[in-house]
């Protein structure tokens, strides 16, 4: 996953399908920034490095979307 191929979602309301561990976690946020290994989002109670490993899947959220407050 490169930073050219997460450009079209910067700034922009995502879900993000992810592993973690044995199981299968969603987030709602905002893409701020990509590394080399990792991706950083925002959401409404704080930010996340997620390692680009454990991502599934990811896709533009709407408003209303978001599970967490």
């Amino acid at each position: 996953m490169t930073r050219e191929a997460l450009e079209p979602f910067f700034d922009t309301l995502v879900k993000i399908v992810y592993r973690d561990g044995d199981r299968v976690e969603v987030k709602h946020g905002y893409l701020i920034e990509v590394f080399p290994e990792f991706i950083s989002i925002e959401t409404k109670k704080n930010d996340y490095l997620l390692h680009k490993d454990q991502i599934i899947k990811i896709q533009t959220s709407k408003k209303g979307d978001s599970h967490e407050k």
